[in-house]
């Protein structure tokens, strides 16, 4: 259906003032005809997704390899926002196995456009390298964005978690922690460098366990969509089992695909 407001003549001995009210109601009432017949329309569903693959070989008195691959995938709608991580890493030294370690963790972020907002989040996980042969967490939290403009995103959430872990030990570890993290992402220099992080702090509440968890990446363009990444990782754990360091940390280069 198409409307039209009619070309209106007004009488010229009507007063300036008068002629001006009249022109405005019509003009009102023209604007509000073409809204009705072209709403707004709704807000358009984003998704982003970014895949990296990072190694490091040594040669000599360590004969190490190292493959990593990590990915993240995001779907943004008007009240939810989807977030899921896997990741995963595969080394040797010396032709024995070193690290086998996989990863996942999904977020359902809830009223995510808002300053402030809600989340459920979980993860699985083991690690050959840390004695780990299977962690699962799962918790709810809150968020709080605090910067987000076109170069700089930047947030805070808070996270009540229930943790069960099954070290190679046959020690099963099970209680509540508090997860907070701040999460950053910032696009310099004219978007030729992208600066990420995400670090972590997990007390836990009803037994003596700490854990921390950070990570940094660098990405520097190369062609549209593909960058050349360094990732910096470090973990610590209080609790370990026997002969396994408390903390490690795992420097890697290699490249990303993704949308930015």
């Amino acid at each position: 259906m198409s409307y039209a407001v009619a070309q209106i003549q007004l009488p010229a001995n009507l007063p300036d003032s008068v002629k001006q009210q009249i022109t405005a109601y019509l003009a009102f009432q023209r604007d509000s005809l073409q809204k009705a017949q072209n709403p707004l329309p709704a807000p358009p569903r984003i998704f982003r997704y970014n895949v990296a693959l990072t190694g490091a070989v040594n040669e000599g008195n360590v004969n190490r390899q190292l493959l990593m691959f990590r990915s993240d995938f995001s779907w943004a709608g008007k009240v939810l926002e989807l977030d899921l991580h896997p990741r995963f890493a595969y080394g040797k030294q010396n032709g024995q196995l070193a690290e086998r370690e996989p990863y996942i963790d999904a977020l359902v972020n809830v009223w995510h456009q808002r300053k402030f907002y809600g989340f459920l989040a979980t993860n699985m996980e083991a690690s050959h390298l840390r004695g780990i042969r299977f962690r699962w967490l799962g918790g709810v939290g809150v968020g709080w964005h605090i910067l987000r403009t076109p170069n700089v995103k930047l947030s805070f959430t808070n996270l009540l978690l229930h943790e069960g872990t099954d070290f190679i030990t046959d020690t099963d570890l099970t209680l509540w922690r508090s997860s907070a993290r701040l999460k950053g992402q910032y696009n310099l220099f004219k978007n030729k460098i992208l600066l990420k992080h995400w670090f972590y702090l997990q007390p836990s509440f009803t037994v003596k366990n700490f854990r921390w968890n950070g990570i940094l990446s660098i990405e520097f363009p190369i062609y549209k969509s593909l960058q050349f990444r360094i990732n910096v990782e470090d973990i610590y754990e209080s609790l370990v089992p026997e002969g396994r360091q408390n903390e490690d940390r795992t420097i890697s280069l290699g490249l990303s695909l993704g949308s930015r």
